[in-house]
Formats: structure tokens, sequence, C-alpha cells
């Protein structure tokens, strides 16, 4: 449950800039980067606010914006449309895309006919994007470079802190550094966020819409399938054979664990530094 003091100065954030949403009923959840306003609205779609939590995001909301609206309706597949903008980045609203956010265990219980439906719906949605938004789009709309190379030097800058398990695990990753060498020059857009999280299925377990394009970059296509490597491992080996054989590039899997791993010891690091 959110804290009712930052409830309250969320929802004067957004009532500030809007006042018709003062006497709606409204639903607020939290997520690790942001929190979510769902206001309900009487014959029509509800609305999604996001609120990033650091203000190091808030620049990235312009940039959101901006690839929101260049993507919007030019997809097989939904999108969110933004309805609502603050002057100060600080938060996007959109039509909520109606439907249900499943859960690994909804994959894990699917027929094989509709595994391999999805599968095919996201290699749809990451061929289609890559292709509609090409880097120099991609730089005319604000997009950043992928954050790999910042959080493996992160991992190097405060190793003498870890505690000696945490030492452990990182001299793994930086030891497999030259393995896979980040290349910062590398140009691909990329969703770079694809999580059960993010993506919206209708009452049949098909696939119908992707949210949350707050962390799109130019850089390594692998990053595309790192953050289900963890969570549903099936689910990513069908996905890169499906991505291989709609692109014909080669996807190395060792490469995408790798990632995943910078990333999950990058997040936790805060909570691994000796006090």
């Amino acid at each position: 449950m959110v804290d009712k003091e930052i409830e309250n100065k969320l929802l004067t954030k957004v009532i500030e800039s809007y006042p018709e949403l003062a006497d709606k009923h409204y639903i607020l959840m939290e997520s690790r980067h942001s929190y979510i306003l769902e206001i309900f609205n009487e014959g029509r779609d509800n609305t999604i606010f996001k609120l990033y939590k650091n203000s190091e995001y808030n620049p990235g909301t312009e940039t959101e914006i901006k690839v929101l609206e260049f993507i919007h309706g030019k997809l097989d597949i939904n999108t969110p449309h933004v309805t609502h903008k603050c002057s100060n980045n600080t938060f996007i609203g959109y039509d909520k895309i109606v439907g249900h956010v499943p859960t690994v265990d909804n994959f894990n219980s699917m027929q094989p006919q509709d595994k391999q439906k999805l599968l095919d719906s996201l290699t749809d949605f990451l061929d289609s994007l890559h292709k509609l938004v090409d880097v120099n789009v991609a730089k005319s709309l604000g997009v950043k470079q992928d954050p790999s190379e910042v959080y493996v030097s992160n991992i190097e800058v405060n190793f003498p802190l870890f505690s000696d398990d945490a030492k452990f695990t990182a001299d793994k990753i930086l030891n497999d550094k030259d393995k896979f060498p980040i290349e910062p020059d590398f140009a691909q857009f990329i969703y770079n966020d694809l999580d059960f999280g993010n993506i919206v299925f209708d009452d049949n377990n098909a696939l119908i819409g992707i949210i949350d394009f707050g962390f799109t970059a130019i850089g390594d296509v692998h990053r595309e399938f790192h953050h289900l490597h963890n969570r549903c491992p099936d689910l990513v080996q069908g996905f890169i054979n499906n991505y291989e054989v709609r692109t014909n590039k080669k996807i190395c899997p060792k490469r995408v664990a790798w990632l995943s791993e910078v990333d999950t010891f990058n997040y936790s690091i805060n909570g691994m530094l000796k006090k």
C-alpha cells in the first residue's frame, strides 16, 4: 500500500495540471520505478498516469511521450495513446489498454499452440518496432544509449565496498565482460523492457498491447530478451529462435544471460554496500 502522504502529493500533482480529475475515483499502485494512478472514467476507457519516483527519470518522460506519439497507430498492436502531459515531465497519462497483465504462471499453463501464438506476436512486435524506428529517428526523439556500459562501470567502481558474497558475484560478472564486449557505437533502437508486467492479454490469452516505453534505448539487441531470461527461460529460448528466423540476426543466449546478471546486480547495489 502506498503511504498516504505520498498518495496525496501524487494526486495533487496530477490535479494541479488537470483539475477536472479532482472528483474521480482512482486506484494508486506502486512499481519498481514509478507509481501508477488509474483514474476511472464513466462512459470511456480509464486513464493511466505514470509518475516516476526519481527525478532522474523526468527527462526520459519527454522522450517516452515522443516515442509513443511517433509509433501510435503504426504497429499491429496497441500501444499507449498519450492523453495527458505534465509541463515539468514528472508524469504521463494515457488511455488504458483494456485487458489483463499475465504472469509467468499464466504462460506456463497455456496450451502449446497459445504459447506459440504469443511468441509469434512478440516477434512481430519487436521486428515491426525495430523497422519503424531507425537510429536517426530514435536520436531525433531523444532516445539515449543503452545503460549496459554504465551498469558495468558502476559495479567496477563500487567493488571495494561490496560484502564478500557480493564480490564473488561481481567478480564473475566482470570476468565475463571480455567474453561479451560492450559496443558503445552499436546502432539499434530497442524497446529494452520486455517483461510480463508490460504486456497485455485479452480474455483468450492473445497479446493485444505493449505498455511502458520509458526505457527505450539505442544499443544491444540482446537486451530485448534479458528481462525474461530469469523469469521464463522456456519463453526466452523460443522467442530468440523466432526472432533469429524472422530477422536473420544471430542472438547469443549466453550474452542475454550476462546482461540479465549485470542489470539484476546493478539494481541491487545500494542494498549490498557495506554500512
